[in-house]
């Protein structure tokens, strides 16, 4: 059975992390004791300044650690020299970059020199990973434009980029998908979903993209004032620490839909009949409005959505009488 059992690549016992300057000391999280395992899609996720970055910088060893230990690959991160850690962990920082002179080829091929000299040109095998990284995030037009020429979208796909031309078994990305539209964040999201299935990586990477990344990630690590909480996305659901990150706020999970949802004042019933995907979205937009679902009491206003081959049609019966609407902005406008 231990045999089935993914290894653990990075592993801390009693990290505490922060920020030392003179002779103050401030922590930001402490007794961090976590196991990220060979493969393993992993979310990072807590409120804005809680310290998510500063423990992906820490796991990097680019930021020194107030208290603990970090191991990867079994051994301890102190006996990793730069070169070492380049070897196996590329990290996807939020901070931006731009250089006239450099082009999208040339930054994303800046991750290939941990594996050869930095004064030797790059090889075939170079030429060709990173042709590959580029045609991953969907960038190879791109690679001879220069990169102060890249919207922020663009040039965090190439960030991403030059990380897979690194090729390290671990790689941690900042805020992946911060300054992405919502095609492109999925794109992304799945892209680091199948690094962890086919190439064995792992990826860690923070975000608030919630909803997206419960559909992805393996391992939630959910950073609280309280400490690091660890565990499937599903488990920490149930035990309520994810639904404490929105607490106090309108925030709150629908398990019905399996997303966050902002809890709206429903103050008037309808009665609602219909199905398939027209009934969920006419739902959605209903409950926009202020309306909640309800056809066991009598109501004053109802809605039947019918369908034929050619059109979809809403019928609206309000204070007895009825509308027929051609679409849910129609439908809407009546409601009003």
């Amino acid at each position: 059975m231990d045999s089935m059992i993914p290894k653990s690549v990075i592993e801390t016992k009693g990290l505490t992390i922060g920020y030392a300057k003179r002779n103050t000391v401030k922590s930001l999280c402490a007794e961090i004791n976590v196991e990220a395992k060979q493969g393993e899609l992993i979310a990072l996720i807590g409120s804005n300044g809680i310290g998510k970055s500063t423990l992906i910088k820490t796991l990097c060893l680019i930021h020194p650690a107030l208290g603990g230990q970090i191991r990867i690959d079994s051994k301890p991160a102190s006996t990793f020299t730069r070169n070492d850690a380049a070897k196996s962990i590329s990290l996807v920082s939020t901070e931006l970059f731009r250089s006239n002179n450099l082009k999208v080829g040339d930054l994303v091929g800046l991750g290939r020199y941990p594996h050869g000299n930095w004064f030797a040109p790059l090889n075939g095998q170079d030429q060709v990973i990173i042709q590959t990284a580029l045609s991953d995030v969907g960038m190879t037009e791109f690679a001879h434009r220069p990169i102060n020429e890249l919207s922020d979208g663009e040039y965090q796909r190439v960030m991403i980029a030059r990380a897979m031309a690194q090729d390290t078994p671990i790689v941690f990305l900042d805020e992946p998908t911060a300054f992405l539209d919502l095609s492109n964040k999925f794109i992304i999201f799945a892209l680091l979903w199948r690094l962890t299935r086919e190439q064995s990586k792992t990826v860690i990477f923070s975000t608030h993209d919630i909803n997206i990344a419960m559909q992805f990630a393996d391992v939630f690590w959910v950073m609280t004032q309280k400490g690091l909480q660890v565990g499937a996305p599903e488990d920490l659901l149930m035990d309520g620490t994810i639904e404490k990150l929105f607490a106090g706020s309108d925030v709150y999970f629908d398990a019905k839909s399996n997303q966050f949802r902002n809890r709206k004042s429903l103050n008037q019933s309808i009665c609602l009949q219909g199905d398939g995907l027209e009934f969920q979205l006419t739902k959605l937009a209903l409950e926009r409005l202020g309306f909640f679902m309800d056809c066991n009491k009598p109501t004053n206003v109802s809605v039947k959505i019918t369908k034929t081959v050619q059109k979809t049609c809403w019928e609206l019966t309000k204070n007895g009488i009825t509308y027929k609407c051609n679409s849910i902005s129609e439908l809407q406008q009546a409601l009003r």
